[in-house]
């Protein structure tokens, strides 16, 4: 929840605290909190530069917001995905793996190209 009531920011609603939202990413319980993801661009309020905002709660109204969990590199922007957390080590990246799937989204001078990305967390 937000703490100040600033222009179009809501009062309850998870929001980040500077730049443009977009599609919500992923919401998953990981050892007991909550993390969201969403599609961001934090420079401005204009989607320009993809990334993927990451906030965490304990009871779904209160949110700490966290460095960004995606940026754009080589590959390009990080457009949207899902998040899951990997309880039962299924995909063998470790018990509790936080394993993001995700679109990369390349223009380079009017030519796109868009591919299926992997991201693993295992430090929470």
């Amino acid at each position: 929840m937000t703490s100040h009531h600033a222009p179009f920011q809501p009062a309850v609603h998870l929001a980040p605290p500077t730049g443009w939202l977009n599609d919500p990413n992923g919401l998953c319980l990981h050892n007991g909190r909550w993390h969201a993801f969403y599609q961001h661009d934090p420079a401005g309020d204009v989607p320009t530069s993809m990334h993927w905002g990451h906030a965490t709660s304990d009871d779904l109204v209160h949110w700490e917001h966290l460095p960004v969990a995606l940026e754009p590199d080589e590959l390009g922007q990080a457009f949207s995905g899902s998040v899951v957390t990997d309880v039962e080590n299924s995909a063998r990246f470790g018990a509790g793996a936080m394993i993001a799937v995700f679109t990369h989204h390349l223009d380079q001078g009017g030519r796109i190209s868009e591919r299926q990305s992997l991201a693993i967390s295992t430090d929470d």
